[in-house]
């Protein structure tokens, strides 16, 4: 595994985040699957959304958990 590969999500697959901001729901739109996402993972699918690196992904997940 290259640490510069970025990776993103489909372009089927749309995030909401929940009214009170501590999670929210990912919605796969080519299998209708909802999934409950707790505030860490939304986090990391937002930047999933638009592109990210091993080290935007670390740094994310570290930002979550001090």
């Amino acid at each position: 595994m290259n640490s510069n590969n970025s990776w993103r999500l489909n372009s089927k697959v749309v995030l909401e985040l929940s009214p009170g901001l501590d999670g929210g729901m990912l919605m796969d739109t080519a299998t209708a699957t909802v999934c409950s996402v707790n505030l860490s993972a939304m986090k990391v699918l937002e930047a999933l959304s638009s592109g990210a690196n091993v080290a935007q992904l670390t740094h994310i997940l570290k930002a979550n958990y001090k």
